[in-house]
């Protein structure tokens, strides 16, 4: 576990060297901030002004983006080096990467961390908020269960059809739909809707 140690050091180092510029490490941050939170501002005020879309309210659109947001930046601040791993190549840095005393991925995790502390703190708060909203019952509609919107956005995604059925639970054909579809009761039978 000794390279767990190394890597360690080498993120503190790669902090201070980003914070060396003290006014561009505060500007950066304060900039990232800014953009995460005027994101989700954009979505709740589009959400209180027309209550729900598709019958999505903030709250659990606001849990999604959480969970979004928050594997976004765990990613900017700890994984995106690996996907530019092209410059290690040309540049010849890669022997300097083989030549630490730990495993090669480790090595290139560490070897360029960006700063994302405010951003997550920022979406694990609106995770954090929503999901207590959700849990706690009052104005969220999932009740106990969180993965309820996970369930929803599959449905949703799949465009299933909801048929409508007679007082007895039959299927109604469309002969007998008519003009008071909307009053007849609904149900989720799994039907793809037609393109």
């Amino acid at each position: 576990m000794n390279w767990l140690r190394i890597s360690w050091m080498l993120y503190k180092i790669n902090v201070r060297a980003r914070m060396q510029y003290r006014v561009s490490f505060l500007l950066t941050t304060l900039l990232a901030s800014v953009v995460t939170v005027a994101e989700f501002l954009g979505l709740a005020v589009v959400l209180h002004a027309f209550g729900a879309i598709r019958g999505w309210n903030v709250w659990e659109i606001g849990y999604l983006y959480g969970v979004l947001m928050t594997a976004k930046y765990l990613y900017r601040g700890f994984g995106s080096a690996v996907n530019n791993f092209e410059p290690y190549l040309v540049n010849g840095q890669l022997d300097q990467l083989l030549l630490r005393p730990m495993p090669l991925l480790l090595s290139v995790l560490t070897s360029r961390t960006r700063m994302v502390g405010g951003e997550l703190l920022q979406s694990l708060s609106v995770l954090g908020v929503c999901l207590g909203k959700l849990l706690g019952g009052g104005d969220g509609r999932l009740g106990r269960d969180p993965f309820d919107a996970a369930d929803r956005l599959h449905r949703d995604r799949h465009h299933v059809r909801r048929r409508p059925r007679d007082g007895g639970g039959r299927l109604l054909d469309d002969a007998n739909r008519g003009p008071v579809r909307a009053h007849r009761q609904c149900v989720d039978d799994g039907v793809p809707a037609a393109a």
